[in-house]
């Protein structure tokens, strides 16, 4: 049905020249026909929701002391996304980071959470997480500010908009490397960016950039914040105008 349906556009607009070449590949369309139209981000929205709450007011409401690093993860709990690989990056933080001082945030909820909740369980590490079910989008930027790191260990992506948000946020991250997520990503990340599956590596990651010096982060931070302008929802606009009218 689908293979049929793309024989009667125009044109197929999609986030990424990685996966232009992917859906001219499968579905035998000619890469003519497909125009690319990256993924955007509202960034004035997106700060202006920021600082609803205090961070010591979320840290309070989280009982999170704060000695603590937090670790935040935003999207659907089910195998694509890498929930699964949750527990057993926990697992070997908890060996890694200094005295354990580390708490991660679980933002999002689906198929995998009971899973993940028992695992986490038996690995005695319950005191480690905060799940926090489904969040509205505009509290999310509240959480990405909090936050000292932010991790995406999908399996499968496209162009993943948490990303943006992340990085509108100034919130460094490590994630994997799938779908069009190298091609949105600055090259002062590119080392954080991790085959999908390698545990071992990603958790090591994440405890680099948790072991940075405040100096070396805010410069990160505020690499992503000017990068992630690209994607403002402005230029969006004005390319998407461009492109097809």
């Amino acid at each position: 049905f689908e293979k049929t349906t793309y024989k009667l556009i125009d044109f197929l607009v999609t986030g990424a020249q990685s996966l232009a070449r992917e859906y001219s590949r499968y579905y035998g369309i000619s890469i003519e026909k497909i125009k690319i139209m990256p993924n955007w981000i509202n960034i004035e929205k997106a700060t202006s929701d920021m600082q609803q709450v205090t961070k010591d007011e979320l840290r309070k409401k989280l009982k999170i002391g704060n000695d603590k690093k937090i670790i935040l993860f935003v999207h659907r709990l089910s195998k694509r996304k890498g929930a699964h690989y949750l527990p057993e990056i926990l697992k070997r933080l908890n060996s890694t980071i200094h005295n354990s001082s580390f708490v991660i945030l679980i933002i999002g909820d689906g198929p995998e959470r009971q899973n993940i909740e028992s695992r986490i369980r038996n690995y005695e590490l319950w005191d480690k997480v905060r799940f926090l079910g489904w969040v509205p989008n505009y509290q999310l930027p509240n959480y990405y500010l909090l936050s000292d790191i932010f991790i995406m260990p999908s399996d499968e992506e496209g162009f993943p908009h948490v990303l943006l948000e992340s990085m509108a946020t100034g919130t460094p991250f490590v994630a994997s490397n799938v779908g069009a997520v190298q091609e949105i990503t600055p090259s002062l990340m590119r080392n954080y960016l991790i085959r999908p599956g390698d545990i071992k590596t990603f958790s090591l990651r994440v405890t680099e950039i948790l072991s940075k010096t405040p100096e070396e982060l805010n410069k990160m931070r505020q690499s992503l914040k000017n990068y992630v302008e690209l994607y403002d929802i402005h230029n969006a606009i004005n390319k998407f105008a461009e492109m097809i009218l």
